[in-house]
């Protein structure tokens, strides 16, 4: 079990709801657990992102971490707990794939993290994953942007 599926665990998610569509659905309408921001802050780091993430400011982030998440913001969170947990398994060290978020990628034209603050972006990640774990070589892979 991963860090990610700890997290959920802790937060009385199955992990199943990261390879589940539907259950990833009937979770993000019914309001993704708060419970899970903290830890996965202290997993990732950069509060920042996940500030931009939430749509708040630094200072008011820990006011996220009990409750619900509405709607957006679940899907948001949702989105990239699905996308790192991915990276987790693609690169089978979790440092390495937390490394690799933080790490300037001339692919992408910038940090990966920082895309993953938008649905667009987090499927663009995706892309870029996707070319790694085909064994491609990422680094001289053309940027779409």
């Amino acid at each position: 079990m991963n860090s990610i599926e700890r997290i959920l665990k802790d937060a009385k998610i199955e992990p199943t709801v990261l390879i589940n569509d539907g259950e990833a659905i009937d979770l993000i309408r019914n309001g993704l657990s708060g419970f899970i921001v903290r830890p996965t802050i202290g997993l990732v780091g950069n509060r920042e992102f996940f500030a931009k993430l939430l749509e708040t400011s630094t200072e008011n982030i820990s006011r996220y971490y009990s409750g619900s998440l509405a709607f957006h913001k679940a899907s948001n969170f949702f989105a990239f707990l699905k996308i790192l947990n991915r990276s987790f398994n693609i690169f089978n060290n979790e440092t390495k794939a937390i490394e690799w978020f933080k790490t300037y990628n001339p692919a992408l034209g910038c940090v990966p993290l920082d895309l993953c603050d938008t649905y667009i972006g987090t499927e663009r990640v995706g892309e870029e994953l996707d070319v790694i774990q085909d064994g491609g070589d990422f680094i001289s892979h053309i940027s779409k942007f």
